[in-house]
């Protein structure tokens, strides 16, 4: 693994599938501001917003149209869904870095992320705590059911990222079951809010989600959490 990391860099993965100069213009750091709910991330980039003096009239959310044209100057870079209802862009190149497992770095990290989380499992167990797993997907594999509704269907790639993410979601929820630690799949309730029509996701190339699809994320763990006290408490009825 050291030997192919100094041969052929993650990092550099990365960085060839993700937006450079990064955020370079000021609309696009407020737009992260506004569409992030406050991620580490997007506090970084107001502290740096802060420091960098800029025109006010450029600070306001750039429009689909804008988002649209960068797809269209940088289609290696970017992939835009775009339907009646919801319309964001994707970054499906920098994704594949990260769900590639014929790439021995990403099995490992698999690996070891499953070991983690079952060590996580046994030490809430050993002090009488419940554990569960929130399973939260990445934006492009939230829109798999929606592109039969896309002005343009889904690209190879995007079919094809898609398919990894699939696999190491099977993998990683048999692994889950298997030790039987709850999880929750997150995913369906994004996929419900699209398909009503809501807007979860930035429409930027932003993964994150927006304050809706943050609040959609609160709801299905509140109520899977709910679900597993209850589950619980009548369990606890039963032995005694």
């Amino acid at each position: 693994l050291s030997s192919l990391e100094s041969k052929d860099p993650i990092l550099d993965k990365l960085q060839h599938g993700f937006p450079t100069p990064f955020l370079e213009l000021p609309h696009e750091r407020t737009t992260m501001w506004h569409e992030s709910l406050g991620s580490l991330q997007a506090a970084r980039l107001v502290h740096r917003a802060l420091q960098e003096p800029s025109d006010p009239s450029t600070l306001s959310a750039p429009s689909w149209e804008y988002w649209l044209s960068r797809a269209e100057s940088d289609p290696d870079l970017y992939e835009a869904f775009d339907s009646p209802s919801s319309r964001t862009l994707m970054l499906p190149n920098y994704r594949h870095a990260v769900f590639d497992l014929t790439d021995p770095r990403i099995e490992e990290g698999l690996r070891i992320s499953l070991l983690a989380i079952e060590q996580m499992n046994q030490l809430a167990a050993h002090h009488g705590l419940q554990f569960a797993v929130a399973m939260i997907p990445t934006k492009e594999y939230a829109y798999v059911p929606f592109w039969n509704e896309a002005t343009k269907p889904a690209s190879e790639r995007i079919r094809h990222l898609t398919d990894l993410e699939a696999t190491v979601w099977r993998r990683a929820m048999a692994h889950l079951d298997e030790r039987h630690i709850r999880h929750i799949d997150v995913s369906t309730a994004l996929r419900q809010s699209i398909g009503s029509g809501d807007q979860p996701y930035p429409i930027s190339w932003d993964g994150h989600p927006n304050a809706l699809g943050q609040s959609v994320y609160a709801v299905a763990i509140a109520n899977a959490v709910r679900s597993l006290l209850r589950q619980s408490s009548r369990h606890a009825e039963i032995v005694q």
